[in-house]
């Protein structure tokens, strides 16, 4: 054996996992020092969801049914993988991850998670803010009644414990004022 052939054997470079090129940081015939970056990878079997769940709905996250990754029109159902049991510091969320039950999502897609749960939780969009309180109107006979929601944070949607045959208002609730008279029409 040559001395080439020995050190061109040695220059041999084997991803751990399969995985595609994403950017190659050194040239052919650079030298390049043991540890040095050649190149970026990003492992392409195995593909899971990296999200950030606020606290409030990690205690239900195991228990929801019909899981979903959805982005751009299309959805991938999931199932959750790990939960982390730390908060972070700076974002006040925790990390978890989530694996696709069928085909996956292209890598480096961007979405939401979807779930259904058991709870009444309240859309982000039907939220609104009355002096200091964040709720939602409902609609009591032909009135609108304003329902403050304990807890809730503006942009996130709320749990809400109402009774389940509670109408609640979900177009025009931006110009409502507590008692206003409703028009019902049932969609």
């Amino acid at each position: 054996v040559s001395i080439q052939d020995l050190a061109l054997s040695r220059t041999s470079i084997k991803a751990p996992f399969d995985a595609a090129v994403v950017q190659r940081q050194a040239q052919v015939g650079s030298y390049a020092m043991p540890g040095t970056a050649l190149m970026t990878i990003v492992q392409t079997d195995g593909r899971e969801i990296d999200a950030e769940i606020d606290p409030r709905y990690a205690v239900q996250l195991p228990a929801v049914s019909e899981l979903r990754f959805v982005s751009q029109g299309r959805e991938w159902h999931v199932k959750l993988s790990r939960l982390s049991s730390v908060i972070e510091t700076d974002t006040r969320i925790l990390r978890a991850r989530f694996k696709f039950s069928g085909d996956p999502a292209p890598i480096g897609l961007t979405g939401e998670l979807v779930w259904n749960e058991a709870t009444g939780l309240v859309p982000v969009a039907q939220i609104v803010q009355r002096g200091t309180s964040l709720g939602v109107f409902v609609a009591a006979s032909d009135t609108a009644r304003f329902v403050a929601i304990p807890g809730a944070q503006e942009g996130r949607p709320a749990l809400v414990d109402l009774p389940p045959d509670t109408l609640i208002v979900v177009r025009g609730q931006a110009r409502l004022q507590d008692g206003d008279s409703l028009s019902i029409s049932r969609e």
